[in-house]
């Protein structure tokens, strides 16, 4: 319970720095706070209950997520919480990996694939 508190703490504040603040991924503030997301991760068990729960701070660590070892972390449990049969998470899989080819925004990318 307290992981999944501390995901979704580090995930608000990765949209306050981007999106209100205007930070670049790069930013150090929006790198710690994806460090932590990545961190909270290995403190819920893979496969579990509360895995299927962390979609949103999974996908916002990964749309800013630049070294290969978070990057890895974030496709190994998108995969996990996909096998749940839950659909959105191949999209937003599919949209972090599109992030990670291009360098641009998600929300640059999105288009009608990514909803419904």
């Amino acid at each position: 319970m307290v992981a999944t508190n501390e995901a979704f703490h580090w995930a608000g504040l990765i949209h306050l720095n981007r999106r209100i603040l205007g930070k670049k991924n790069e930013d150090v503030e929006v790198q710690i706070a994806v460090r932590e997301i990545v961190s909270a991760l290995f403190k819920v068990r893979k496969g579990g209950t509360a895995e299927a729960c962390l979609l949103f701070p999974i996908f916002t660590a990964g749309c800013d997520a630049r070294e290969r070892g978070q990057r890895e972390v974030i496709i190994e449990r998108l995969s996990s919480i996909e096998e749940s049969g839950m659909t959105q998470v191949h999209k937003a899989r599919t949209l972090i990996e599109k992030v990670w080819e291009t360098g641009r925004p998600w929300e640059t990318l999105v288009s009608g694939e990514f909803f419904g």
